[in-house]
C-alpha cells in the first residue's frame, strides 16, 4: 500500500516487470514478453524463454533467430526461410536459401527453378521445359520441336542449331523443298 504504480495496473512499480504497460506485470521466463497472453505482446510460451516476435507469436523458442517461433516456422534451422505455403520443401522467400519459384504450387523441379511443377520428372519446371511431357528432352535451342539431347533420346535434333522440319533421313534439319529429307548442307 502506498507504493508507486506508474501504469495504474494495481501492481506496484517495485515488483511490476512492466511498470509502463498496464496490460503486463510479470515475465516468468524472463524473455521480455509478459505472461498475460491478452496483453501487449503477450508471451505465447510463458514457461520457455524465447525471442520470437514475427507472425503474432511472441516469446517462444526461435532456433534460427529469424523472429519466427519454431512452433510456426516451417524451417526452424534456416534463417532465410520460415514459410512453405505449398508444402513442397522449398521456402516462400524467393531470395532466401532454396527459394520456391512457384510458392503456391507444389513442385519438385530443381534444375532451372526450385519447387515448380515438373510433369515429366526430368527436374526442369514445366514452364522452363520445351518438352514438359518428355523426360529425355527439355531444351530446343532452335525452336523446331526437336530437342537438343542426342539420340537415343526421343525427338532428338540432328541439327540442334538450325531450325528445320526434316524427318526422313535426319530429324529437325533444314528441308527447303518440303520432301521431309534434309538439305545436304544443313547441319
Amino acid at each position: 500500500i502506498g507504493c508507486a504504480d506508474t501504469d495504474s495496473d494495481g501492481v506496484p512499480d517495485n515488483v511490476d516487470e512492466f511498470p509502463d504497460d498496464s496490460t503486463q506485470s510479470a515475465d516468468t521466463d524472463g524473455d521480455g514478453f509478459g505472461d498475460d497472453a491478452t496483453g501487449t505482446e503477450g508471451d505465447d510460451c510463458p514457461a520457455v524463454s524465447g525471442g520470437s516476435f514475427e507472425g503474432g507469436t511472441y516469446g517462444c523458442l526461435d532456433t534460427d533467430l529469424d523472429g519466427w517461433a519454431n512452433i510456426v516456422d516451417d524451417f526452424p534451422n534456416e534463417i532465410t526461410q520460415w514459410l512453405d505455403s505449398d508444402g513442397d520443401g522449398y521456402g516462400d522467400n524467393g531470395a532466401g536459401f532454396e527459394g520456391d519459384g512457384c510458392p503456391t504450387e507444389v513442385g519438385d523441379s530443381t534444375l532451372d527453378v526450385l519447387g515448380c511443377p515438373d510433369s515429366d520428372s526430368d527436374e526442369y519446371s514445366d514452364d522452363g521445359d520445351a518438352f514438359d511431357d518428355e523426360s529425355a528432352q527439355w531444351l530446343d535451342s532452335d525452336g523446331d520441336g526437336y530437342g537438343d539431347n542426342p539420340s537415343p533420346a526421343v525427338l532428338f535434333d540432328d541439327c540442334p542449331t538450325v531450325y528445320g522440319n526434316s524427318t526422313a533421313d535426319r530429324q529437325g534439319c533444314y528441308d527447303s523443298d518440303g520432301d521431309n529429307f534434309s538439305n545436304p548442307t544443313s547441319s
